[in-house]
């Protein structure tokens, strides 16, 4: 039998309540000549199960069990066994739109890579409580290497380049450059885009929503959360400059986009902190928030920053280092949010 033409690489970890609505969307795709690879990262819960019952009823989906180790090493295993020309991954909590497959398929012959709409689905207690589409960037074709490297810095700001799903790859450039998920916590696939990038010519991005990326409680983001937010967020950040750098298309109009989107990812930390399922003492956030701000980076970064009305008045208190009214202002926030129920 002929190898797959698409091969759709799902981590799975402990999502025994949405598996079984993920891989229905899988399978009532249009788009029909494809593999699945469900590698089962140590599951607690009863993933396994329902993995190994899909894959006695579909020979198109094969199961792998390792010991947990995080979704980028479990990636990395299904790009490993993949057998397609193609690599499309999916989160196990996820759903695709029936036509996913199809709309990726219609350009990544010509393509190197292409880039599906994603709308992100609010959930509360398992409830849909919203829906919409962000991190929007205009549908084109970007038919040169040129091309793609003078736009890449608006995706990546938008973060229409930091998650793997909803984009579908020629595995043979990963496999030539050996492209891998590295081992970190979070924000492992923007480095294995940035990389993937790095190497291609072309690029496609959709108009059209094909896939809806689940956004659980404050409960679920927490738990999500490594501690060394901060250090992620500075270290992706300065990987972009460096990149941007290396394709000689670092300005000040893409440096001013990169500085604005640090600040917002700072003030995103100290939003965080304010989770209640986190536990912060007033001290502890105290200390957070001031070791952020006098950091010599986010002082660069402070001044001109065009984000939110909200993330540039923060920006101005960053600047000066000063803790306490930017801790009032995000009480208020909270105050004000849980007043009026958004």
């Amino acid at each position: 039998m002929s190898n797959p033409v698409i091969s759709i690489i799902v981590p799975v970890y402990n999502v025994e309540k949405y598996l079984d609505n993920c891989l229905k969307s899988i399978l009532n795709q249009s788009f029909k000549d494809f593999e699945v690879i469900l590698v089962n990262d140590g599951s607690k819960d009863k993933s396994g199960e329902i993995c190994n019952i899909y894959s006695q009823k579909d020979s198109r989906i094969k199961v792998f069990n390792m010991e947990n180790s995080g979704a980028g090493k479990a990636r990395n295993k299904g790009l490993d066994l993949a057998q397609g020309k193609y690599i499309f991954f999916v989160d196990a909590d996820d759903w695709l739109e029936n036509n996913a497959l199809e709309e990726h398929f219609k350009y990544i012959t010509k393509y190197d890579m292409v880039i599906g709409c994603s709308k992100n689905c609010y959930f509360n207690e398992d409830k849909l409580s919203n829906s919409k589409v962000e991190y929007y960037y205009p549908a084109n074709i970007y038919d040169t290497k040129e091309k793609v490297r003078n736009m890449y810095v608006e995706i990546a700001v938008n973060s229409v380049s930091h998650a793997p799903h909803n984009k579908m790859y020629r595995k043979e450039i990963i496999d030539t450059y050996s492209i891998r998920f590295p081992d970190y916590k979070k924000y492992e696939d923007l480095t294995f885009n940035n990389e993937y990038i790095d190497k291609i010519n072309s690029l496609v991005i959709l108009d059209e929503n094909v896939y809806n990326y689940r956004v659980n409680s404050t409960e679920g983001v927490a738990n999500k959360l490594p501690d060394n937010m901060f250090e992620i967020f500075t270290m992706v950040n300065d990987d972009l400059i460096n990149l941007l750098k290396s394709w000689n298309v670092f300005n000040s109009y893409s440096e001013n986009k990169l500085k604005s989107k640090y600040i917002t990812d700072v003030a995103s930390c100290i939003n965080d902190s304010y989770n209640p399922y986190l536990n912060y003492t007033f001290k502890k956030r105290y200390n957070y928030i001031k070791e952020m701000i006098i950091n010599e980076k986010v002082q660069n970064c402070c001044n001109n920053v065009k984000a939110s009305s909200f993330v540039n008045i923060v920006s101005k208190f960053m600047r000066a280092k000063l803790v306490l009214p930017i801790m009032m202002l995000y009480r208020s926030k909270f105050i004000a949010r849980k007043i009026l129920k958004v």
